[in-house]
């Protein structure tokens, strides 16, 4: 049996492009391990599908009613929604839960035991994105002092890190290095990073 190739971009777009928007959308909020092409595959489908779900009844209320060939700017806005603008939507809004914990919490409410989404502990302190004080002892014994605000960068894998200002300790506090534009740390570098809260940062003690 010969399918059709436009079938072809019709199912592909009705059935994996709504999750990989909405699996894109989410690896941008939460860190997340590479998969094998099939279990992508998979994941791809089940999003789509659940887009899908909460739009099936929009396409058949267009196909019943010729929709389509009576309006067709309209219904391809629509579709346009469907497909690419709600599993943007899907994927902050799950992202947004998965950064909370929310779903985890709510389980562990009713007895469950989870297993945390993210892969370390340093995965899970930069994902929730506080600007903080950082000293940074290297290998060699050697501190460095900086801030890590959102200009910089902590990688996941190698995990590096990028402060985007330096400081120096000053009689009984520190100051800015002078012309410093940050400085970025190799992984095999660092033996201990402490972090010390910003006083201008907001901090939610449930996070």
């Amino acid at each position: 049996m010969k399918i059709d190739s436009i079938l072809v971009v019709v199912l592909t777009a009705r059935f994996l492009l709504p999750g990989f928007v909405w699996s894109g959308v989410l690896a941008l909020l939460v860190p997340r391990r590479s998969g094998q092409a099939e279990i992508r595959f998979l994941e791809f489908f089940t999003l789509s599908c659940i887009n899908l779900a909460i739009w099936f009844w929009l396409f058949v209320y267009f196909a019943l009613t010729g929709y389509y060939s009576s309006a067709p700017l309209a219904a391809s806005i629509w579709v346009l929604i469907a497909l690419f603008v709600s599993p943007a939507v899907l994927g902050l809004v799950s992202g947004s839960l998965a950064q909370r914990d929310l779903p985890a919490r709510f389980l562990r409410t009713l007895g469950f035991r989870t297993v945390h989404y993210l892969r370390s502990a340093w995965d899970w302190h930069f994902s929730r994105q506080k600007r903080t004080w950082a000293v940074v002892t290297l290998k060699n014994g050697s501190l460095v002092y900086g801030y890590f605000g959102y200009d910089s960068f902590a990688g996941s894998d190698p995990r590096d890190i990028y402060l985007e200002q330096l400081y120096r300790p000053s009689g009984d506090g520190f100051e800015p290095v002078e012309g410093s534009y940050g400085a970025f740390i190799n992984a095999d570098q660092i033996a201990l990073i402490e972090f010390y809260k910003d006083s201008s940062e907001t901090y939610d003690e449930t996070d």
